[in-house]
C-alpha cells in the first residue's frame, strides 16, 4: 500500500489549483467510510452551498451519475440510499461568525463528542482566517501547524488540509505545469516538518499521486490513476474500483 489511513496523524494533500486535490480526498475519505465507517467532519467554504458536494458523494458512493440526461443514472432507490450513507458519515462546517481556526476546531471538536467522527478535512487552508499578529509567515504558519498537530493528538484523528503552493510561473511568464512540493505552500519547510503524510496531487491525464513524505514508508514513483466523471471516482489505472462491491450490499449485511 502506498498510504494508509491512521488515526493521529495530520495530512497534507498539495497540488495546482483544478487538479483535483478537493475530490481525491473525498474519495479517500469515502474509502475510509465504506471499509472502515469512518465519520468526517468537514470546512470546506468554497464547497457552500453544499448542494453540488453532496451530489458528488452521492455518486462516489453508487458509482453513477445523477444527472438526469444521462442513459446511465443511478435509480431514485440507489439516490436515497446515496443520501443516507453520506449523511450518516459526512458532517459539514460553516461557522459563520468567523473561519478563525480555533472557531473551526471547536465545531470539530463537537462533532467528536456528538457524533463520534474519526477525522477532519480543511479545505483549504488558506480559507481560515489568519491573524498573524505581527508574526512572520514562517513562525505564524508554524505555530498554527503546532495547534493542529496537538488537536489531532489530544482528538485521535485523521486530520487532512489541503493546501495551495504559491502562484508558479515558467521563465516566459505562463503557468508552471511542474510537480509542486511541499517547499513550495506558504510557510515553506514547516509543512514538511510537521505534517505526517504529505501527497501531491498533479495532472496531466491520468493523474499522478507523489508521495513526499510517509510515516514508516519510503516515497517512490507517483502512482497513477484514473479519474471517472460520471461516477465521480478514482479508479485504478486498469478501470477497476476496489470497492464496488461494498456499495450494493443488502441494508442488513451493511456493517455501518
Amino acid at each position: 500500500p502506498h498510504y494508509t489511513f491512521r488515526m493521529g496523524e495530520f495530512d497534507v494533500f498539495t497540488g495546482i489549483p483544478g487538479h483535483g486535490k478537493t475530490s481525491f480526498c473525498f474519495q479517500l475519505m469515502m474509502n475510509g467510510s465504506m471499509l472502515y465507517g469512518w465519520k468526517w467532519g468537514v470546512f470546506s467554504p468554497e464547497n457552500y452551498p453544499i448542494g453540488e458536494l453532496y451530489e458528488t458523494l452521492v455518486e462516489m458512493y453508487i458509482g453513477k451519475t445523477s444527472d438526469i440526461e444521462s442513459a446511465y443514472r443511478m435509480t431514485i432507490a440507489e439516490y436515497k440510499r446515496g443520501i443516507s450513507f453520506v449523511n450518516k458519515h459526512f458532517f459539514f462546517v460553516y461557522p459563520e461568525d468567523s473561519f478563525a481556526l480555533n472557531n473551526v476546531l471547536d465545531r470539530f471538536k463537537h462533532l467528536v463528542l456528538r457524533k463520534g467522527i474519526k477525522g477532519v478535512l480543511v479545505d483549504p487552508f488558506n480559507q481560515i482566517d489568519h491573524n498573524m499578529n505581527g508574526l512572520s509567515e514562517a513562525l505564524y504558519v508554524a505555530e498554527t501547524l503546532n495547534t493542529i498537530r496537538r488537536f489531532t493528538k489530544n482528538y485521535h484523528l485523521k486530520f487532512i488540509v489541503v493546501a495551495h503552493p504559491i502562484t508558479m510561473r515558467s521563465d516566459k511568464g505562463g503557468m508552471d505545469n511542474e510537480v509542486p512540493t511541499a517547499y513550495r505552500i506558504a510557510g515553506g519547510s514547516n509543512w514538511y516538518n510537521k505534517a505526517d503524510n504529505i501527497i501531491t496531487v498533479h495532472r496531466p491525464n491520468p493523474r499522478d499521486f507523489r508521495f513526499q513524505k510517509l510515516v514508516g514508508v519510503p516515497t517512490g514513483a507517483p502512482v497513477k490513476l484514473k479519474y471517472d466523471r460520471p461516477s465521480n471516482r478514482f479508479l485504478n489505472y486498469d478501470g477497476t474500483y476496489p470497492l464496488r462491491d461494498l456499495v450494493n450490499i443488502s441494508d442488513d449485511l451493511t456493517p455501518y
